[in-house]
């Protein structure tokens, strides 16, 4: 029987050079893989006293309360649309999440936000990446990296009657400083329409913005269900790993045990168009659309030196959903007008100048863009903490 997975077509884009030079293809539309999920999610911290100290004593209260023990549940849908086409022929795909909820329906913060997943064509995972909002300190999603993973689990191969090992891996990464490695080697056994698989976990962690190091320990295991046509109908999971981190320096001050359990179904498959950009707006869009407006400023500025703050609320489709139109004047209707790329950051508010000087606009040249406090990669908060807060004191202990 044979498993496998969409691949996406795909186009090359030459340059405009008398001679071509080869550029990575970029993907076309293609059918998407979608997934409905339900997890549970348990997390408990031990603070490991060094030198007879009871941690009660030593560590600040508030990264006590942010490091504790919680539960959370949700249900939600993923999606992959096609992204791109890499030179070493591996494919990048936009992996979305939406209308993930909490108990009573509660939209979580997780929804809307995006990363990238980075396969061969068939399946082979390589890596999970573009993950700095995903695994922003409220959405949580550096805990799901199993999950995620699991997505891309397929049945094991044979060799005559008997199922052989799955050497199953998922590499995580924030960027060249902060990273993760995580393998399983999962061990099967076949039941009717159902496998069984098991195999302990490890890993390692790397995080350079902290100057840390931890080690993972666990097990995962779980159930696959398989159509007689060879398609994967449901994956349940249970993963328990225990991350133990520790300075470059001295004794590990904490470890945290995370169990992530629930169930993976393939949902309804459409077809996307690509996504032919990064997920998040960088300085550059947002400056970049600010200036096409120029002359409408020039036009609209109530005065000839003028200067005022444009705090914005951007929408994920680019719009402008929110201003201080007051402070705006006259150019209140260009604002409204103004129309970023799409992005995967709901909620999202920024902030930069207009200036205009002797009737001319100036461009400005800096963009504040939201905080994303993070601790060190998977490590997981209380939901609510202030990340930012956390994060300082977590300095002071490490």
């Amino acid at each position: 029987m044979n498993f496998r997975r969409i691949t996406m077509a795909y186009m090359l884009i030459l340059s405009g050079c008398p001679k071509p030079v080869e550029t990575p293809a970029m993907a076309l539309t293609a059918p998407e893989n979608a997934w409905d999920f339900e997890i549970q999610m348990q997390v408990e911290t031990q603070w490991l006293a060094g030198s007879g100290e009871d941690p009660e004593n030593t560590v600040p209260e508030e990264l006590l309360r942010a490091l504790g023990d919680f539960e959370v549940s949700w249900v939600g849908g993923v999606t992959e649309g096609p992204y791109k086409i890499n030179r070493d022929d591996t494919e990048s795909w936009r992996l979305l999440f939406k209308e993930v909820r909490g108990p009573q329906g509660a939209v979580q913060p997780l929804e809307g936000r995006a990363m990238e997943t980075r396969r061969f064509p068939g399946g082979t995972l390589l890596s999970l990446q573009q993950a700095e909002w995903v695994s922003s300190s409220e959405s949580l999603g550096d805990g799901l990296d199993a999950m995620v993973a699991l997505m891309y689990l397929l049945p094991p191969e044979r060799k005559k009657d008997k199922l052989l090992f799955t050497d199953f891996a998922w590499p995580f990464r924030l960027g060249a400083a902060r990273r993760s490695q995580h393998t399983a080697p999962l061990s099967w056994e076949e039941d009717g329409d159902l496998f069984h698989f098991e195999g302990p976990l490890s890993g390692r962690i790397q995080d350079r913005e902290w100057g840390l190091r931890a080690e993972s320990s666990g097990r995962l295991a779980g159930t696959m269900r398989v159509s007689d046509e060879g398609e994967i109908l449901e994956t349940r999971f249970q993963m328990e790993r225990t991350l133990l981190f520790k300075p470059r320096e001295g004794d590990a001050p904490f470890q945290q045990m995370q169990r992530l359990s629930g169930v993976l179904k393939p949902s309804q498959v459409t077809t996307v168009p690509f996504w032919p950009r990064v997920f998040y707006l960088n300085e550059a869009d947002v400056l970049g659309r600010i200036g096409k407006a120029k002359e409408d400023w020039e036009s609209c500025s109530p005065e000839s030196d003028w200067s005022v703050e444009l705090d914005l609320e951007v929408g994920t489709d680019g719009s402008v959903l929110s201003f201080d139109e007051e402070a705006l004047l006259g150019c209140a209707d260009v604002v409204r007008s103004l129309q970023f790329p799409p992005h995967h950051l709901p909620g999202l508010r920024l902030k930069t100048q207009l200036v205009l000087r002797s009737g001319i606009y100036q461009p400005y040249p800096t963009v504040r863009f939201p905080e994303n406090p993070k601790p060190p990669l998977h490590l997981l908060l209380v939901p609510g903490s202030d990340a930012k807060v956390v994060v300082e004191l977590l300095k002071s202990q490490l």
